[in-house]
């Protein structure tokens, strides 16, 4: 195993096209394999089928994630849901990761504070009601949050 393989997972990407679609144009989808793949299309579209559909690897579009360390390791579900829905990452869905990072809530959360104890977020002294302000991720949560990132959707 080289050591790059040992420093990141990869989310791999495919490209998918069909005849039946009225352009050209193909879209790349996250899967394990060209199998699940091909389904995430047919799922998605109300006329396919899956000999309709023609995927091929697109491995410039792969996604590299960090290993989780020790760190991202010892945290608790809750923390991890926390780090990850400030990273943008909600309901499982890897296509939001990194589209944020911030998370509201009540200054005293003892969850967020928790991160902040960590290095992981950061308070700021800003919010829009009395009590509430905005958490941020630091360099190490936002790199800790990628590392908790599942490779594919839920």
């Amino acid at each position: 195993m080289s050591k790059h393989s040992e420093q990141f997972r990869r989310r791999k990407a495919w490209s998918a096209s069909s005849d039946k679609w009225e352009s050209d144009a193909s879209i790349v989808i996250y899967a394990p394999n060209a199998g699940k793949a091909r389904v995430q299309v047919v799922r998605e579209s109300d006329y396919l089928s899956f000999r309709d559909v023609t995927v091929r690897r697109a491995r410039t579009y792969d996604v590299l994630l960090p290993v989780p360390n020790a760190c991202a390791l010892s945290l608790t579900a809750e923390e991890k849901n926390a780090l990850l829905h400030a990273n943008g990452a909600t309901n499982g869905d890897v296509r939001q990761a990194g589209s944020r990072d911030y998370y509201y809530t009540d200054r005293n959360d003892p969850i967020l504070c928790s991160l902040v104890e960590k290095g992981l977020m950061e308070k700021s002294n800003r919010g829009w009601s009395e009590g509430m302000i905005y958490f941020f991720t630091t360099p190490a949560g936002k790199h800790c949050a990628h590392a908790l990132m599942p490779e594919y959707s839920l």
